[in-house]
């Protein structure tokens, strides 16, 4: 945890834009917001084929002012890997 507030640290400060993929433990999209950014979630979907990640959702999600990105893989709670 510490490791992961120092490299948000590193990258976004008051006012910048977080998107994370959820779900994920919850303290993750704390630090953003404790630094004063604001988030932004893409959550995974359930399906046929498991947990899956609408990848045209998380690329409009994405803007010019998005300073960091947030994906958990695998996944915990879900198990879900990313795809190469």
């Amino acid at each position: 945890m510490n490791a992961l507030m120092l490299a948000a640290q590193l990258v976004v400060v008051a006012g910048d834009r977080v998107v994370a993929v959820t779900p994920l433990w919850p303290n993750l999209v704390e630090i953003p917001k404790i630094l004063g950014a604001s988030v932004e979630t893409v959550s995974l979907s359930y399906g046929e084929r498991g947990w899956t990640l609408d990848l045209e959702r998380l690329l409009s999600a994405l803007t010019p002012g998005t300073r960091m990105l947030m994906i958990n893989s695998p996944n915990n709670p879900t198990g879900w890997t990313m795809a190469r």
